[in-house]
């Protein structure tokens, strides 16, 4: 597959010589791509780290950060999605079978969960 990025024939920002000019190529704005859009006061205040604390007393793991938590549960996504039903509150049956974190996503068998969708979800 070929990706063209088209050249808009206009002025270059800052009066860059050339006159060709894409946004996705602007050096300022390429630097700003690594700064977060938002970052919150307190990062242990939020639903994610509390979801993280979550985890730790579960499982006693010693996770610090949305990368541990990230590392964690890609290599536990049996017990992360679990966890993630019993955090969030979810009601119904979970079923005895979350996935199979031996096995490749196409060879899981479909969830034996059941919600109650009209109390699970918001009004």
């Amino acid at each position: 597959m070929r990706i063209i990025i088209p050249i808009i024939n206009s002025p270059s920002p800052r009066g860059t010589p050339g006159g060709a000019y894409h946004p996705l190529c602007n050096l300022d704005r390429m630097s700003r791509l690594h700064t977060p859009l938002y970052q919150p006061s307190s990062p242990e205040n939020t639903p994610t780290f509390r979801f993280l604390d979550f985890v730790n007393q579960s499982y006693s793991t010693n996770l610090r950060d949305y990368h541990d938590l990230y590392t964690w549960s890609i290599t536990n996504i049996d017990k992360f999605w679990s966890l993630v039903w019993d955090f969030t509150n979810i009601i119904g049956y979970k079923g005895n079978h979350i996935v199979d974190s031996s096995a490749l996503p196409p060879s899981n068998p479909p969830w034996s969960a059941q919600l109650i969708t009209a109390q699970t979800l918001p009004s």
